[in-house]
């Protein structure tokens, strides 16, 4: 569980990165990119999700919206 947690964090941090990589480059593709791994680094982090689980939450609210 803890290795989850860790692995959540970095992804929210890299997550973070690439949406400031978006902005420098005004490249929206990068910065929604971006968004959507810090949303799915937060689903792991506080429903304990696998990555493969939060994906496919996070898929399926923004196909469905």
């Amino acid at each position: 569980m803890a290795l989850n947690l860790q692995s959540a964090i970095f992804e929210k941090v890299a997550g973070r990165l690439k949406e400031e990589v978006g902005v420098l480059l005004f490249n929206e593709r990068v910065y929604a990119n971006g968004k959507r791994e810090q949303l799915i680094a937060r689903l792991r982090r506080e429903k304990n999700l696998s990555r493969e689980e939060a994906q496919r939450e996070v898929d399926h609210f923004l196909h469905n919206s």
